[in-house]
C-alpha cells in the first residue's frame, strides 16, 4: 500500500523561480489490447484473432503491463523480474497515484514538491514511477 504526504520545502523550484507543474490532464490508458501491440511487439503473440488475452497465465499478463509502461507512460525500460508471479495492474494504480495527487495538490497551494512514501514498493516500484513520471513535483 502507499502512504503519501505533502511537503513543503525549498527544493524543487525550476530555473525560472517557479515551481515544477504537475499533468493535470493525464490521459486516460488506451486499454484496447490491439493498439498496444501495434506498439509493441511483445504484447502481440498473446492475442488472440479478436484481440483477447488469456489471463490465467503471468507471461500475457507481464506483457500488458510492460506495454502500459512504455506505450503509454514513457517508460520503456521498466520491467517485472522473471520470478515475479504477481504483476501489477497498471491503471488501477495510475488510478491511485493520480486519485492521491487531486486529493493532496489542494490543500497545499504552493508546494514545490509532495513527497510520497510508498511502504512496501516491491519489485517493480510501480508507484514511485508512476507518481515521478505524472507530476515532477512528486518525489518518492
Amino acid at each position: 500500500m502507499a502512504e503519501t504526504r505533502a511537503q513543503d520545502t525549498d527544493g524543487g523550484s525550476s530555473s525560472s523561480g517557479t515551481a515544477p507543474t504537475c499533468t493535470h490532464s493525464m490521459p486516460e490508458l488506451l486499454c484496447s489490447f490491439k493498439d498496444l501491440a501495434q506498439r509493441d511487439a511483445r504484447l502481440a503473440p498473446f492475442l488472440n484473432d479478436s484481440g483477447k488475452v488469456n489471463f490465467s497465465l503471468p507471461e500475457p499478463c507481464k506483457a500488458i503491463a510492460q506495454a502500459q509502461m512504455m506505450v503509454e507512460l514513457g517508460l520503456p525500460q521498466w520491467q517485472i523480474p522473471s520470478k515475479l508471479h504477481l504483476v501489477p495492474t497498471i491503471p488501477s494504480r495510475y488510478a491511485y497515484v493520480r486519485f492521491i495527487h487531486d486529493k493532496l495538490l489542494p490543500l497545499h497551494q504552493h508546494p514545490t514538491k509532495l513527497v510520497g512514501l510508498d511502504i512496501g514498493t516491491g519489485a517493480t516500484c510501480v508507484y514511485p514511477l508512476l507518481g515521478v513520471q505524472s507530476c515532477p513535483r512528486l518525489s518518492f
